[in-house]
């Protein structure tokens, strides 16, 4: 056998067992590969290898391109520790042809020094095809270094096809530092089909770094399972991605919200997973699931369409994790953009403190779609602590994004301190045609009281009252009803599973969806008789004795009431109308599974004892003149109030709760109510802590000071109203707000404004409004967990979940109001959160007329904007202004996406129309790994639909590390701009991101006063939306909306106009151009040389005569100077300016008149001094002609007026001692003699030229006559 070595590319037949002589080294080795034929004829070759230097470890080391191994069996042990080993039984690394082959042999890589080791009970590393075969050893990896692969069958499968194949020992892994990949049949499966292949083994992992790890595949990778299934139970540690199949399969996408398109699918079809899946001591955000831990992609980018990645598979086994803050699902743990159809999960999901936990998935983002599905396990949360955001839900933990179609929880969802939710624990996705069990799980949706999906009994989701209550497609079929029997109930099932011709596959299905049936023996009311108040509320609870029935699985109903506003809700809270004349009422709960079992309650009715005047109706409401009358309205939830009297008594706690929410009408009447609420721990904290659906406040206003630490989830806190469900109208609030610790919806008068909306391009159900509201307070938050909303005047302002309106209908419900406060946050962040002068985050929901002038105090990972942090689903946000600046301060080196503008910080999705923003943007100390996105009007748009039309922005954008721009800070995808103005005098380009140009760059005095109406005419001045203010000395003024600008409220329009007022820079350019010293004859000039800050003119004195300087004249220049638009002289200094060649320069502070006086002009020259002493006369003719030269080639350029009047300086008194010596005169006259003759030939060339000629001339006849020397 061991000669094999010497022949790798022959043929060989292998004729009997060598199972007594094991071999003990590895045949055919990297340098000379099996490239041959061997038929094992179905006999068996025990090996026991152990090679700590070999890089391929089995019977065969290497197995190239173009050798076949078939038919044969191999047992025993193999073993290495070399960096890049690959083990296997049969092949160390295979690129060859295995067919129906078998291993029993226990392999294992284990060492320090081993990395990048693949270990697989048949192959290690494979690149070749794999058929019909399979492997029964254990299969262990336990190294320091990373990059581990490990499978029952194959460590590392590259684009090489894997089928009909399977593998039953366990796989275990531990000590690596990470990077491991380990499945039951195949570790890491890249671009490669497996196809009718299963895994059995058990698969466990302890790593301390990233590990995936599934019981079929760890990773799959743009790879393909089709018809496979996995058995045993997926056990890991450490930062593991775990499924019950595979532990992540991985799609290629391309990059583009909206148009991304999947290039390489990894796909997973008609496949199943029945081990339980548990996860122990796992960091933050590990995906793990019955079925996948995460379908992933690329990038996060919605796809342009649909594309399915998982199709009709099922996980039965249950899901755990203790570890924390994971994504954990029966069926899939994280699902992102790729989606899944025909599945179901039956698995019980248990998670701790953090966790998003769902039946069927926990974590769904980037719109991917889950289109008929169910979930059928109970969701449970176990030892979630108090402030940890747990999202429990019986289908979907936490619906981020996406949609859910024809899908249904039949399990429960609870979990103290858990936002437990009977079909989603957190809902920001849609969902059309879906259902929950009511009885296991009251609530829809964990985080909220509205409702997505359809609650239905127990009876009305089983047997064949399924098809009367669900809208599901029982008749192609696609599902299937089973008649409950009075052994079993049934669910609704998958006709694919349901009708399966495979027996395992169709028992499977119908155990999922059985449960034994339930009976009802009794039905307790308690309590059994009560007193209500008129307008006060009562809760009832109903206990269910019997088998297997739900605790309080009934039908609550009121009867013997005569108010049109008494009535039970589903929860068994009975509210009694003001209006109600009935002295006694029956409550009645009836078994949703046995109707003809019920319990009752007798309620007596009594009248108010808590108000002496009114009766709470419309017509008559209670009058309130005191603080123990206000904090009785909590008692009286659903009545009508009147104030009459400021109540100056503070009040210190907040007025109803969210169980209790006030659903009645409150008028202020103009009046005021001073709070001081210190340091609440309460979740809905403000005047009122919760406004329901129908309450209603008008004309009030809050004073004073309201306080909270959040100690549970999130925490709803506003001056006015923690949370908004209802209509606010003409109130305002002066009272500084503060909140502490926790996620929070924090606003200067609501903290959460929350309207609901079913479906897309549909009309709310019911809109959460705020009109001509204000609040003035300071608004501030510490040590605040992301996703916090934090607004001026809202902190959160958004709806149900992501269902857009009709995008040609908006609905605006936050209308003509106004925040002046500062906002300031301090918090050190690890993911974002929303920060607005006027609102934190908006979504769905729109907003007009409204403002926002206090300064933005931002922090890092912020989306902060001084109108708007957060912009996103179609919102709109019209004829709006914010004047604050928006800062982030002192970043240090956290590092993080921080997008900042001066009217919204990150606008995701949504359109602004008719808007500005006049406050700078400044970021200082930003680390530079961080992502920063400044924008004058806008900090970062993410959808390429956003439209921003009819703006502008006047404040300078500054940073480090930063993208600025004077109008966005990054246009991600090309949202359309247009109409839109940014201010260039400010900012040095309108883009952040790159050189692309968006909106149109004006300088600041293009954009103000009245000439801003031409220069930014894409602006509506004729309607008009816009209107203009001239400038005046020192102060500009930029274009006002009109709405806020010819307001008759004075507080209004006077803000409008000073969000709009720009103060003139003071003049600093000292130096006036183009002013020079007079010259004799020369022509005086009238205006200086113009810079970027003034024009000038000048006038001389005394006056210019022929436009000609004179002689012997000294000058005054006064120079007026003009300021441009943007520019003052106010400020200016006294004798700031400077003139060149001038003897003094003077200006009065704070003006522009400045007076130069110049040294004399030159005189009139007309004597030459020492010519005429020499000739005794001015007129004898060398001195006429000397002057001549004088005047018509010296004093014509300024060399010879220098030589000239340095001649008229020191010449007189030399003259003087010529004239009275004769000698001197004949040396003089001799020492001229030259000159006089250059002078004289330059006036007459033409005899300068001949006597030179005749000159040469004599000088060539003397050359000729010379003797020659010989």
């Amino acid at each position: 056998m061991k000669s094999v070595s010497d022949c790798p590319g022959a043929y060989f037949r292998l004729d009997a067992d060598i199972n007594t002589d094991a071999l003990d080294q590895s045949l055919c080795s990297s340098s000379s590969p099996f490239t041959g034929n061997f038929n094992g004829n179905n006999k068996i070759i025990k090996i026991e290898i152990t090679d700590a230097s070999a890089n391929g470890v089995g019977l065969f080391s290497f197995i190239g391109s173009g050798g076949t191994v078939y038919d044969l069996k191999v047992e025993g042990s193999a073993a290495g520790s070399a960096s890049n080993v690959g083990v296997g039984g049969l092949a160390g690394y295979s690129e060859g042809t295995i067919e129906r082959c078998t291993s029993a042999v226990a392999v294992s890589a284990s060492g320090d020094t081993v990395e990048r080791s693949s270990v697989g009970g048949l192959i290690g590393y494979n690149a070749g095809r794999v058929l019909d075969s399979s492997a029964t050893g254990t299969v262990t990896a336990a190294a320091a270094s990373e990059n581990i692969y490990a499978g029952g069958l194959i460590g590392y499968n590259t684009e090489a096809d894997v089928s009909g194949c399977f593998a039953t020992g366990q796989v275990v892994s531990g000590q690596s530092a990470g990077g491991t990949d380990i499945g039951g049949l195949i570790g890491y499966n890249y671009e490669a089909g497996i196809d009718n292949c299963y895994a059995t083994g058990a698969v466990e992992s302890d790593v301390s770094s990233l590990s995936r790890i599934g019981g079929l595949t760890g990773y799959n990778k743009y790879g393909t399972i089709s018809n496979c299934h996995a058995e045993g139970n997926v056990t890991g540690a450490g930062y593991v991605y775990m499924g019950g199949l595979a532990g992540q399969s991985y799609s290629e996408n391309t990059k583009g919200s909206g148009t991304s398109v999947v290039t390489i699918l990894a796909s997973i079809t008609d496949s199943y997973a029945t081990g339980n899946v548990v996860a122990t001591s796992n960091p933050e955000d590990c995906p793990i699931g019955g079925l996948v831990g995460a379908n992933s992609t690329t990038y996060t980018d919605s796809l342009q369409n649909v594309t399915y990645g998982i199709i009709n598979c099922y996980a039965t086994g249950s899901v755990s994790e203790t570890g924390g803050e994971a994504y954990i699902g029966g069926l899939v743990g994280f699902n992102q953009a790729v989606s899944i159809q025909y599945c179901f999960s039956a698995g019980d999901v248990s998670a701790s403190s953090g966790s998003a936990a769902g039946g069927f998935v926990g974590y769904n983002r980037s719109q991917a779609v889950i289109n008929c599905c169910y979930a059928t396990g109970d969701v449970l949360g176990i030892d979630v602590a108090s402030d940890s955001n747990t999202y429990m839900g019986g289908f979907v933990g936490y619906l981020y994004s996406g949609a859910l179609q024809d899908c249904y929880s039949g399990g429960a969802a609870e979990g103290a301190n858990a936002y437990a939710g009977g079909f989603l624990g957190r809902a920001d996705g849609t969902a059309a045609n879906c259902y929950w069990n009511t009885d296991k799980t009251a609530k829809s949706i964990g985080n909220s009281t509205t409702v997505i999906g359809t609650g239905l009994t127990t009876v009305q989701m089983t047997g064949d009252a399924a098809k009367d209550n669900m809208s599901f497609d029982f008749t192609t079929p696609v599902w299937t009803a089973t008649a409950n029997d009075a052994s079993h109930w049934y669910y609704p099932q998958l006709a694919l599973f349901a009708d399966s011709t495979d027996d395992t596959v169709k028992s499977l299905s119908l155990t999922s969806a059985s449960f034994a049936a339930p009976s009802v023996t009794s039905v307790t009311v308690s309590p059994s008789t009560a007193e209500v108040e008129k307008g006060k509320q009562q809760a009832f609870t109903a206990v269910v004795a019997g088998n297997n029935a739900p605790a309080q699985a009934v039908v609550w109903s009121v009867t013997g009431h005569t108010g049109s506003g008494t009535y039970i809700s589903s929860s068994g809270i009975l509210s009694v109308a003001m209006d109600e004349s009935a002295a006694s009422l029956t409550i009645t709960a009836i078994s949703t599974i046995d109707g003809s079992k019920s319990g009752t309650a007798t309620v007596t009715v009594k009248s108010s004892s808590a108000f002496s005047e009114g009766t709470g109706t419309s017509n008559e409401p209670f009058i309130i003149t005191n603080r123990g009358q206000m904090e009785a309205v909590g008692n009286y939830p659903n009545a009508c109030f009147r104030l009459e009297a400021d109540i100056t008594d503070s009040l210190t706690a907040p007025i109803g709760s969210a169980a209790n929410p006030f659903v009645g009408s409150f008028d202020g009447n103009g009046k005021s109510i001073s709070v001081n609420i210190a340091n609440s721990p309460d979740t809905h904290v403000g005047l009122f802590a919760f406004i329901g659906t129908v309450g209603q406040v008008s004309n009030l206003t809050v004073n004073g000071n309201v306080s909270a630490i959040c100690s549970a989830g999130e925490q709803y806190i506003g001056a006015l109203a923690g949370q908004n469900n209802g209509k606010i109208s003409g109130c305002s609030s002066s009272a500084s707000v503060t909140a502490a610790g926790g996620k929070v919806h924090l606003g200067g008068l609501v903290g959460y404004n929350y309207s609901v909306n079913s479906s897309k391009d549909q009309p709310l159900v019911s809109k959460a409004e705020i009109e001509s509201c204000s609040a003035t307070g300071n608004v501030s938050a510490s040590n605040i967990l992301a996703d916090s909303g934090i607004g001026g005047l809202v902190g959160t302002n958004t709806t149900l979940n992501s269902n857009r309106l009709d995008p040609n209908a908006p609905v605006f419900n936050v209308t003509n109001s106004y925040a002046t406060g500062d906002i300031t946050v301090a918090a050190n962040l690890s993911s974002e959160t929303y920060i607005g002068g006027l609102v934190g985050y908006n979504r769905v929901v729109s907003i007009r007329d409204c403002y926002a002038t206090g300064a933005v105090n931002a922090t890092n990972r912020s989306s902060a904007g001084g109108l708007v942090g957060h912009v996103r689903t179609e919102a709109v946000v019209e004829r709006c202004f914010a004047s604050g600046d928006v800062l982030v301060t002192d970043c240090g080196s956290v590092s993080g996406n921080t997008c900042l503008g001066g009217l919204i910080g990150y606008l995701n999705s949504g359109t602004v129309n008719d808007s500005y923003a006049t406050g700078d943007v400044v970021g200082t100390n930003i680390a530079s790994t961080g992502s920063q996105y400044f924008g004058g009007l806008l900090g970062y748009i993410y959808e390429s639909s956003v439209k921003v039309n009819r703006s502008y922005t006047a404040g300078q954008v500054s940073g480090e590390n930063t993208a600025l721009g004077g109008l966005v800070g990054k246009n991600r995808n090309k949202a359309t701009i247009t109409d839109t103005y940014w201010n260039s005098t400010k900012n040095a380009k309108s883009h952040g991101d790159n050189s692309t140009l968006y909106g149109t760059g004006r300088t600041t005095g293009e954009m103000t006063g009245t000439d801003a109406a031409t220069s930014m005419a894409g602006l509506d001045f004729s309607t008009p939306l816009f209107v203009t203010e001239a400038n005046n000395s020192g102060t500009l003024f930029y274009p006002q909306l009109a709405v806020f600008a010819n307001s008759e409220d004075s507080t209004v329009s006077g803000a409008s106009l000073e969000s709009v007022m720009a103060y003139a820079t003071v003049i600093n350019l000292a130096a006036i151009g183009g002013v020079t010293e007079p010259v004799r004859d020369a022509v005086p000039v009238t205006t200086i040389i113009e810079t970027e800050q003034y024009t000038g003119t000048i006038n001389w004195s005394p006056e210019v005569i022929d436009n000609k300087f004179a002689a012997e004249t000294v000058y005054t220049a006064t120079i007026t100077l003009t300021a441009k638009a943007g520019y003052t002289l106010t400020g200016v200094s006294e004798n700031f300016f400077t003139v060149e060649g001038a003897d003094t320069v003077s200006n009065a502070a704070n003006s522009g008149v400045i007076t130069a006086v110049f040294p004399a002009t030159a005189p009139i020259y007309d004597e030459c001094f020492i010519a005429t002493a020499a000739f005794g006369s001015k007129f004898d003719w060398p001195v006429s002609l000397l002057r001549h030269f004088r005047d018509q080639y010296l004093l014509t350029n300024s060399l010879g007026m220098a030589l000239v009047e340095f001649y008229y300086h020191h010449s007189p008194p030399i003259a003087a001692m010529i004239a009275s010596s004769e000698p001197l005169k004949i040396l003089v006259r001799v020492l001229l003699a030259p000159v006089i003759a250059l002078v004289y030939a330059i006036y007459h060339p033409i005899l300068m030229v001949t006597l030179l000629g005749i000159l040469y001339l004599i000088y060539r006849y003397k050359l000729r006559r010379r003797p020659i020397q010989v």
